[in-house]
């Protein structure tokens, strides 16, 4: 059974800092709470049902403190892997650039802070680029799709999606992107 958005409300006054955590985290909580199985709430019901107001706050912090570090460690270690991937694409190796851009893009995919929307669209823009470079005209042309999505009028996506257009010889839809870019 899953927690109304009353039910929610109450726990994380009960919890005291908790209302101040960040929305990124929240977000990282609630999908980690969608998986939970009957049982796992009944457990976790009974569990904080023996703790103290004070003890709740205090595995509330440390579980915040725990995300929030996971968090910063998986934005950091996808910094390392887009800088790896900007160095392999330098040198010409197109297709292990995009190997390193896609594993830094699914490590922030469900990351919510601006930062890491900020990695995930650098990184689709990178991998539009791979794409291009290998002629994979489909994958350049979605991961421009994935950039447009959230940013209409991004020049780069606009610009490379018309020549993944031109290359499939779709030369109309190829008009209209390098008209707008």
């Amino acid at each position: 059974k899953n927690m109304s958005p009353e039910q929610m409300q109450q726990m994380m006054g009960s919890m005291g800092g908790m209302a101040g955590m960040d929305p990124a985290m929240m977000a990282q909580a609630m999908a980690q709470m969608k998986n939970m199985r009957a049982d796992d709430w009944a457990r976790a019901k009974e569990q904080m049902g023996r703790m103290s107001p004070e003890e709740i706050q205090r595995q509330a912090s440390a579980a915040q403190a725990q995300m929030s570090a996971q968090a910063k460690y998986m934005l950091s270690a996808s910094k390392t892997l887009k800088t790896e991937g900007n160095a392999l694409h330098a040198r010409g190796e197109y297709r292990a650039a995009a190997e390193k851009y896609e594993r830094a893009r699914s490590n922030v995919a469900d990351h919510a802070s601006g930062e890491g929307a900020d990695l995930k669209r650098s990184c689709l823009l990178n991998l539009s680029s791979c794409y291009l470079n290998l002629g994979e005209f489909a994958r350049c042309i979605e991961s421009c799709d994935a950039v447009l999505s959230g940013d209409a009028s991004n020049l780069k996506a606009l610009y490379r999606r018309g020549q993944a257009h031109l290359g499939a010889k779709r030369y109309r839809a190829a008009a209209s992107d390098l008209e707008a870019a």
